[in-house]
């Protein structure tokens, strides 16, 4: 069932006039596709091609016509986002819509950037300039990755290396590395610090060589509890049974090892 009434099947000879008159009558290939009950507009394309027919004038342009690239950039400059251009072209992903941004060289609107559903690529003009300025709006690492829709801190810090992004101070949450205050600060954390790891959390470093090259440049030594391994040495316990000599008569025997010095 649909708006129309019964819809003829694909297959029968009153499909092809029902179709075209629904299309004919329609104002876009969106309005067309409700219509016709279909999930997708590629549906109606599909049987527009079958049946050869041509869309009706204010429908969108053939992407291969010389009208389409005025079309497109028309759509582009008055859409609020991406997703809105996405549906005011019919099209069923943001991938066509950046394929023919690309072919035509027209520039992705700024204000889209502001929206959710779209998040700069690192070979979109401008992009440096864009996560310059997230990364030092940003309170953190975990801030900084939400306002730009990534999923990881990974990819942040990626492009940061990438781009030679410093670090801002305030994500580490201590002074900076060459003010006269980090050395105290430093010191105080390495010697509070039961394991090298622990210092690079507190410290919000991303592995320890960062560590251990503060510690040489500061001339400190590594504390002596950071070479114990206790998590080693965890494992290694759990290897031992809470009860080593089970019977009553082993236990006589060692007793008596011992009482005779170690020999029989």
């Amino acid at each position: 069932m649909s708006r129309e009434g019964v819809k003829p099947s694909a297959r029968s000879p009153e499909f092809k006039s029902y179709f075209e008159a629904i299309v004919r009558s329609s104002r876009g290939l969106h309005e067309a596709k409700e219509r016709l009950g279909y999930v997708s507009p590629t549906t109606v394309l599909h049987h527009m091609k079958r049946f050869g027919i041509e869309s009706p004038d204010g429908w969108r342009p053939s992407a291969n016509s010389p009208e389409f690239k005025v079309y497109f950039e028309g759509v582009v400059n008055t859409s609020q986002s991406m997703t809105e251009a996405v549906e005011r072209l019919g099209y069923t992903r943001p991938q066509s819509v950046r394929y023919n941004l690309k072919r035509f060289g027209i520039k992705i609107p700024d204000r889209w950037y502001s929206q959710r559903d779209l998040r700069r690529f690192a070979g979109d003009s401008g992009f440096r300039e864009h996560f310059e300025a997230m990364v030092n709006s940003s309170a953190n690492i975990t801030d900084a990755m939400e306002k730009m829709g990534y999923t990881g801190p990974t990819s942040v810090w990626y492009h940061m290396k990438k781009l030679g992004i410093r670090t801002p101070d305030r994500w580490h949450g201590h002074p900076p590395a060459t003010s006269h205050e980090f050395e105290a600060y430093f010191e105080n954390v390495v010697k509070t610090s039961k394991t090298v790891g622990e210092a690079v959390q507190r410290l919000g470093y991303a592995n320890p060589s960062v560590v251990r090259h503060h510690l040489k440049r500061l001339g400190l030594e590594t504390p002596p509890q950071w070479g114990l391994k206790p998590g080693v040495s965890k494992q290694r316990r759990a290897l031992v049974p809470e009860v080593i000599i089970e019977t009553e008569r082993e236990r006589v025997q060692v007793a008596t090892l011992h009482q005779g010095e170690g020999c029989l």
